[in-house]
């Protein structure tokens, strides 16, 4: 890839990331004023009907109640969370490490819970992505069989922008649409949330915002079954982004090209001239060369004459 086109790529690239920011800004901002606000009158207010509590010690149990939640354990009176360490939950929590999800709701908190995730994500992710490679190429192959005919023998692009049409319209639906329609119904979010964390989590941004199956009675079973819309959902997205990331390129290549052709043609140019002018160098060399042996000639010839003359004297 030409310098110039990488440099504006790179260029772009943090345009696109500072204006992200921006747009962020503005619009979480006042929210979180808000909430900043909200919670100081609510911190306020209990301080003043329960006199007897100290500000120390109401900061004390409000960090302890974070510390809680930030270990994936929530703890009222009535009520406390199921464990995030089950069997189940622990084998969900396996699958967001090695898919590189990550939600952020629960991590290791033991020394050896945090080296044996290093351990396990540093095999866990490449066999992740070989796995979904597969998947993918699957995928791929079963859009070209349905789509395959004597037409697209004939025409390669229009069968190849059918086939990407066919494999997201058809991924859009499965893994996006018809899923955020099950989580409205089973999680109470809307639909609006559901398919936010449909995308968040198949593109592994993986926020932990959203978490389905926190308090469930069949917790085990929809996080197995979570798993497998998690695989199949990232094979898919995998696929489609690749067909984006190729299209990208050649978009890159056809901005490349005239580049690339302007430098092969000044680069011709010099050679045509430098050519010239070694040509025009060897050309004033042998009229030099042949008039020296002009010279060289006409003297001996009056030399010999000389001669001549002085011969017929003696």
């Amino acid at each position: 890839m030409d310098w110039k086109v990488l440099t504006g790529m790179v260029v772009g690239y943090f345009v696109y990331i500072f204006f992200g920011g921006l747009i962020f800004h503005f619009i979480e901002s006042p929210k979180e004023d808000k909430v900043r606000t909200s919670s100081r009158n609510v911190s306020l207010a209990f301080l003043e009907r329960f006199s007897c509590v100290s500000e120390a010690e109401f900061e004390s149990l409000v960090k302890a109640l974070i510390n809680a939640y930030d270990m994936g354990v929530i703890q009222t009176n009535s009520t406390s969370s199921v464990s995030n360490w089950d069997i189940a939950s622990a084998t969900f929590f396996s699958s967001t490490v090695v898919t590189t999800i990550g939600y952020g709701n629960i991590s290791p908190s033991t020394e050896g819970g945090r080296a044996f995730c290093v351990l396990y994500a540093i095999f866990g992710i490449p066999f992740t992505g070989i796995l979904l490679s597969a998947i993918g190429e699957k995928l791929k192959n079963l859009a070209k069989r349905a789509i395959s005919s004597k037409k697209c023998a004939k025409d390669t692009k229009t069968c190849a922008l059918i086939r990407c049409a066919t494999v997201l319209g058809a991924g859009v639906i499965v893994f996006l649409f018809i899923p955020s329609v099950t989580f409205t119904v089973t999680e109470g979010w809307t639909y609006a949330e559901s398919l936010y964390y449909c995308f968040i989590t198949l593109s592994t941004i993986g926020f932990g915002d959203f978490v389905p199956g926190q308090e469930s009675e069949y917790r085990g079973l929809r996080r197995l079954s979570l798993l497998i819309w998690i695989l199949l959902g990232l094979a898919w997205l995998a696929l489609v982004l690749n067909d984006v990331s190729e299209t990208m390129q050649t978009h890159f290549k056809k901005v490349e090209e005239p580049i690339e052709k302007h430098k092969h043609t000044e680069s011709e140019g010099e050679e045509a001239e430098l050519q010239s002018r070694n040509g025009t160098n060897t050309a004033e060399n042998g009229t030099s060369g042949a008039t020296h042996t002009g010279n060289g000639d006409t003297s001996a010839a009056i030399n010999e004459k000389s001669h001549g003359e002085a011969a017929i004297v003696v």
